[in-house]
Order: C-alpha cells, then sequence, then structure tokens
C-alpha cells in the first residue's frame, strides 16, 4: 500500500521515486495483467484467507479506480473484470487439514485442481503457523477421524466437510 497505492483508487507500476518525475498507472490488461487488476485480486483472495474486509475493500477501491477505462474498453482489461468477477461473489475458501502430501489430500483436491472456479481459494491449516493465530474462524479445526478433512467456507461461514 505504501509502496505503489494511490490514495484515490488504482494502483500504480512503480514505487516512488525521487528521480523518476511521474509514476505510471498501467490502463489495460496485455500480456501481463496490469498492477493495479493484480492487485486488486491478490486483495480480494488475502481478505478471504485471512478474515481481513479491510483488504475486501481497498481492492474494490482498486477496480473502481479503473471505472471509466473498464467502462470505455472491457476488452482491454480482462484480468480487472476477473477482479470484478471475484468482488461481486461471496468467498468461497476450502481449508485443508492434513498432510499436503499424503495420497488421501491429493485424491480430495483432485477435482478442485481439475474444475475451474475463480472464487476458490484453497489453504492448508497448519496450526503452528503463526500466521493462523488470528484467523478466527480456522482455529480449533481438526480431523475428526486423523485423516485429511476439507472444511468448505463461503465468507467465513463453514457451509461443510468432506
Amino acid at each position: 500500500e505504501e509502496l505503489f497505492g494511490d490514495p484515490s483508487g488504482a494502483y500504480y507500476d512503480s514505487e516512488k521515486d525521487p528521480l523518476v518525475l511521474g509514476r505510471f498507472k498501467e490502463d489495460h490488461d496485455a500480456a501481463e495483467p496490469a498492477a493495479n487488476s493484480v492487485a486488486a485480486i491478490n486483495l480480494w483472495r488475502l481478505g478471504h484467507m485471512l478474515q481481513k474486509p479491510q483488504y475486501l475493500e481497498r481492492g474494490k477501491v482498486a477496480v473502481l479506480g479503473m471505472k471509466k477505462q473498464l467502462l470505455a474498453h472491457p476488452r482491454s482489461c480482462s484480468h480487472l473484470l476477473s477482479a470484478v468477477d471475484l468482488h461481486s461473489q461471496p468467498g468461497l475458501e476450502i481449508v485443508v487439514v492434513g498432510d499436503p502430501a499424503a495420497a488421501s489430500t491429493k485424491q480430495l483436491l483432485h477435482p478442485l485442481h481439475t474444475r475451474l472456479c475463480a472464487r476458490k481459494v484453497i489453504s492448508y491449516y497448519i496450526p503452528t503457523e503463526p500466521l493462523f493465530k488470528d484467523v478466527a474462524y480456522m482455529n480449533g479445526l481438526n480431523s475428526k477421524t486423523g485423516d485429511t478433512t476439507l472444511f468448505i467456507f463461503e465468507d467465513w461461514e463453514l457451509k461443510g466437510t468432506a
């Protein structure tokens, strides 16, 4: 945020540099997506993974910062349109509790990796990792059978297990 963010909206492509007179905000997605498009998607994913509504809101602001370009030339904003799609739906997070290298884990995850669902976030819950100590909806997740278990959340509310 400090290096690339613009309080009025979209993200810059470069950080502040006293030797550079101006900063550029790419307004279209080409072979490489624009920094703003990537930021909007990453903020959505992190917002859902870490249960940080402020990240979701900042992602929306990043999209709105390019609203004029998006409305005038939607074909040039394919990655940004993906961000709009993500921000317009509830978050879907699949939390994996179990050994990531285990055959049972790979078997459970195979269908998730073979079907396109842009809004899904797959997280491996490791209770000993400090990153997870502040993620309230993940605290206390464990496999009842000792095998790999998938917990399916929609907007941080548990919807089912597999």
